[in-house]
């Protein structure tokens, strides 16, 4: 297993993403005054969502890179780490989104537990992210295996996704996994260096210029939607190695290690905080609008901790019983 040195420039790619879904995108459900937006304006914020999500599919290929499979050992401790890392948190998560009545049945609950939510016909909003990147997970031993032959993972990634395809045709399924997946391969297959900073200031204007283009021009349709899913990718990493100065360090290190908690547990804490905050519209409880950025920030200190005091009892459990080894 290999170690890469962690790319901050990244790391604000993943902030910038997180800040958006978390702080406006899905905040605004939840606002006293919430921001009417026409169905253009609501369609092109949508877009821009779905290329945020992009980004983060192709951030999460991209940090398993380091990660090698060479052997049985190696697959089963890559799934170890998975399941107590990141697939306990998202149980937790999906418990508090089942008592606070974010999931509408027993059976969704059942499927997202069981990763399979994400092929439903109406799944679970947010958390079938989530669910996607752990059937994501469940294959990339198979594509990033350590094959004799380097190109046998493009096949092996390639039939995968031709097996979706036809699963989600045949059974008429939710078919955004089909248009994350190459971006996640994408992520597995091109290493990111420093150095890419070099060819950056361009890259980033002109990949600004195209996705702004393609937000406007491209009609909503599949094969388009994948094209721009890839663009908004590439926009927001350029555009991060191009801001990122060393004076942002802290508080990108600080969003981007919260991360993960926010994306899983901003519902819940808007949800909380609405009733808390007390201020009821047309019969339902809302954030007053003064309100909104201390309850963002809320959210990310609470995800941090959350984070934090997860890792400090996961490192004291595996010193003891040795299971991430």
């Amino acid at each position: 297993m290999g170690t890469n040195p962690r790319i901050h420039e990244l790391d604000l790619a993943r902030s910038i993403c997180i800040i958006w879904i978390v702080g406006f995108f899905h905040l605004n459900n939840y606002l006293s005054s919430s921001l009417y937006f026409s169905d253009a304006s609501y369609l092109y914020l949508s877009r821009i969502s779905i290329a945020v999500l992009a980004c983060f599919t192709f951030l999460s290929g991209t940090l398993l890179r380091k990660y090698s499979f060479c052997n049985s050992k190696d697959v089963l401790s890559f799934f170890k780490k998975r399941f107590f890392r990141a697939y306990l948190l998202y149980v937790i998560a999906c418990m508090l989104f089942w008592k606070l009545g974010l999931v509408a049945s027993r059976g969704s609950l059942v499927k997202l537990l069981l990763c399979v939510n994400v092929f439903d016909r109406n799944p679970v909003q947010t958390l079938w992210y989530i669910n996607m990147l752990f059937v994501f997970y469940a294959v990339t031993p198979l594509i990033d295996y350590s094959w004799k032959k380097p190109h046998v993972k493009y096949i092996v990634a390639v039939l995968l996704w031709l097996v979706l395809i036809s699963v989600c045709h045949l059974f008429r399924l939710d078919q955004r996994v089909l248009y994350y997946f190459p971006v996640y391969c994408l992520g597995l297959f091109l290493e990111l260096k420093p150095s890419f900073i070099n060819k950056v200031p361009f890259l980033a204007l002109g990949s600004v210029a195209v996705f702004a283009l393609c937000l406007w021009m491209l009609p909503d349709t599949g094969p388009s939607m994948f094209l721009f899913e890839i663009l908004g990718a590439v926009c927001f990493i350029s555009i991060s190695f191009w801001l990122y100065r060393p004076a942002m360090k802290p508080i990108v290190s600080f969003v981007a290690y919260a991360s993960m908690c926010a994306y899983l547990f901003h519902r819940p804490c808007y949800s909380v905080f609405r009733h808390l905050l007390g201020y009821v519209e047309d019969g339902r409880a809302f954030i007053p609008l003064v309100w909104a950025p201390l309850t963002v920030i809320a959210v990310f200190v609470i995800s941090y901790f959350i984070q934090f005091f997860y890792d400090k009892a996961l490192v004291r459990l595996d010193s003891k019983l040795k299971f991430l080894s």
